[in-house]
């Protein structure tokens, strides 16, 4: 049990070992404090803690490794239990900011000491605050782009370091993105956008497919918009400041559109990635008073101004987020800077993707390459299998007529009456049993081709049979008589 008298600081290293070791309820019953008053201590000393799931995983034992502690120069010195500030009436703090009067009774020792802890207390909070008001100021809130990054099996981590770094620069205060009032160089693709929207702001104008009561916009070098007409001026407000933030970041536009499939979008080139992004309105269902005569429904739709802009074509299995709408607390115009870094995790996602693509491609065209040469020393192997067994009937062959020839020739030289036509078959049966040795002496060869299978074709074509001569004087039965 800790005593609420003695003075017992936070350490900074054993806060952390013991945030990733124990659990904040764990933490809380041992220092005596409450949960959020452990978590503004974690975060005034900067100690990463443990996200959602992550004692879960660890059960399972496929916890991912702790975050790394930050260096952090001068951390303040923060009491576990700081002494409270006593009520006081008002009338008593304005006389303290004042001056003291004479009137007042001198304060013991212990009561001194006590305001003086305190008034040091709140001067700490107070420059705490003042940091933490300060930083907040000067950074732009992103989604936690850093902790989705794959930490093992990635084929190109440098992208992703690129691609934090990239991240990270979004939050500095000169990189914030400001919508302005108005739009003084108005970008090409904006002004081509601005005019089909005026155009079609026109009820005359509108389309089949405006039935939601929203303004359809897309086509060659147009951005892809659907929204209400009353939000047609902030649209176009977002998309300026959206391509002076990606001018300003040296990102360049694409527009790519075909003629025969009518379709196209206006890319962002990325570390050489394009992404193609729209702005859409959603619309709510409202029923009719009265049934007006000129339509035959009983509802309509009515824009509701929340807008929601979304990256097209992204890659989903990475667990990140591709869609920026509207909130209760915070208009799209504050998420400009966290879907530009959005775009940024997407194109290098993207990369290893193609990375990915190519690697299996290479892996699938070597598999390839070994079936092919495994099939082929099979048929080389198969050739020569044959050619050993043809090569056995033949020296089996020749090895008989080699004994007959043998019998003939001592017949023959054992004879009284020597036949000329007799030595004439000697002399050609040794020239031949020359030769039909050397031929399977041929076959007992190593190098050899491959094996060809003999494929006999069974189709037998069809010959029709000549055509007769019409004959006049024969009639059809239905003809005769």
């Amino acid at each position: 049990m800790i005593s609420e008298n003695t003075e017992i600081f936070y350490d900074r290293n054993k806060l952390y070992s013991e945030v990733w070791e124990y659990t904040l309820i764990k933490l809380c019953m041992q220092y005596e404090v409450t949960h959020s008053e452990l978590v503004k201590v974690c975060e005034i000393l900067k100690v990463p803690r443990p996200r959602s799931g992550y004692w879960t995983q660890k059960d399972l034992g496929k916890a991912p490794p702790p975050s790394a502690l930050p260096q952090f120069a001068n951390p303040p010195r923060l009491l576990i239990h700081p002494p409270k500030p006593e009520k006081k009436p008002k009338s008593q703090a304005v006389e303290k900011t004042v001056s003291k009067k004479p009137e007042e009774k001198p304060k013991s020792d212990k009561e001194q000491t006590k305001i003086e802890q305190v008034v040091l207390l709140d001067k700490e909070e107070s420059e705490n605050e003042t940091i933490q008001k300060t930083t907040e100021n000067t950074k732009t809130p992103l989604f936690n782009w850093q902790d989705i990054v794959p930490r093992e099996g990635v084929e190109l981590p440098q992208v992703f370091e690129e691609a934090v770094r990239m991240i990270e620069k979004e939050t500095l205060p000169e990189m914030a993105i400001t919508i302005p009032q108005r739009t003084k160089e108005e970008n090409t693709f904006v002004k081509n956008t601005r005019l089909v929207l005026e155009k079609n702001k026109n009820p005359k104008n509108y389309s089949p497919m405006d039935r939601y009561s929203r303004i359809r916009c897309y086509g060659k070098d147009i951005f892809d918009v659907d929204v209400g007409g009353n939000s047609v001026q902030r649209v176009l407000l977002i998309l300026q400041a959206l391509c002076d933030a990606f001018e300003k970041r040296g990102f360049d536009f694409v527009s790519e559109w075909n003629e025969n499939s009518r379709n196209g979008h206006i890319y962002v080139v990325i570390m050489g990635e394009k992404n193609a992004f729209s702005i859409k309105e959603s619309s709510k269902k409202v029923e009719l008073e009265k049934k007006e005569k000129q339509t035959y429904l009983d509802y309509e739709y009515i824009p509701t101004g929340k807008l929601t802009l979304q990256n097209i074509y992204p890659p989903y299995d990475t667990g990140g987020k591709y869609r920026w709408s509207d909130t209760k607390y915070s208009p799209l115009e504050d998420k400009l800077n966290d879907f530009i870094a959005g775009c940024i995790f997407a194109s290098a996602w993207k990369k290893e993707k193609e990375a990915q693509r190519k690697k299996r491609e290479e892996e699938r065209k070597q598999q390839e390459t070994l079936k092919e040469e495994k099939e082929r020393l099979a048929r080389i192997e198969k050739q020569r299998v044959a050619n050993f067994n043809k090569a056995a009937d033949y020296w089996e062959h020749y090895q008989s007529m080699k004994g007959f020839f043998a019998i003939v020739r001592q017949s023959y030289r054992k004879s009284a009456q020597k036949n000329n036509d007799t030595a004439k078959w000697i002399q050609w049966a040794r020239e031949y049993l020359t030769q039909y040795k050397a031929k399977c002496e041929e076959l007992v060869r190593y190098d050899v081709g491959e094996y060809k299978e003999e494929t006999r074709s069974f189709v037998q074509t069809y010959n029709p049979p000549p055509e007769e001569p019409y004959n006049y004087w024969k009639k059809p039965w239905y003809l005769k008589r």
